[in-house]
């Protein structure tokens, strides 16, 4: 999660009740209205590791050649080839529990085996390495640190 204001005070402020919050945040000094977000992950993982967080959110930004924000481009992209939209919804799936002793992946998603190999086709992830890191998911979700989400968009068009 980012925090985004143009005034230090109030991203003190932000940054001193984000405290609790359960998943990583981090805050920089700038104008809101200009972000460019065209090219951020729908997944995110926090499991108390910024370099896991931070692994999977570079990793991801493409998925398998296709931008990672090729989900809400979908509608617009079915207009310009022609297509008349008729209806798009969007909805994030939300983990934070989650045992992997008694379940290979959390319910209704991928294995973090399978998300370790997609960071190693990446090069965010040595092969060695992903017994360890995904050793690591694994044990914080055994404490009970397990965080993640992934937002899935949809559209339905139609060619007039």
């Amino acid at each position: 999660m980012v925090g985004v204001d143009a005034s230090a005070a109030m991203l003190e402020v932000a940054r001193q009740r984000s405290s609790e919050v359960p998943c990583a945040v981090r805050f920089s000094v700038g104008d809101p209205r200009s972000l460019d977000e065209a090219d951020q992950p729908t997944l995110h993982l926090d499991v108390g590791d910024p370099q896991i967080t931070k692994m999977v959110r570079n990793g991801l930004r493409a998925e398998r050649n296709r931008p990672s924000n090729i989900g809400r481009r979908l509608a617009a992209l079915a207009t310009a080839a022609g297509c008349e939209v008729t209806m798009e919804t969007t909805d994030t799936q939300i983990w934070t529990r989650w045992n992997p002793d008694e379940s290979p992946a959390p319910d209704g998603c991928f294995s973090m085996t399978s998300l370790a190999e997609d960071l190693v086709e990446k090069g965010q992830l040595e092969a060695g390495d992903v017994s360890r890191f995904v050793g690591k998911i694994h044990e914080a979700a055994r404490r009970q640190r397990f965080n993640m989400s992934l937002t899935m968009h949809a559209a339905i068009a139609v060619r007039p």
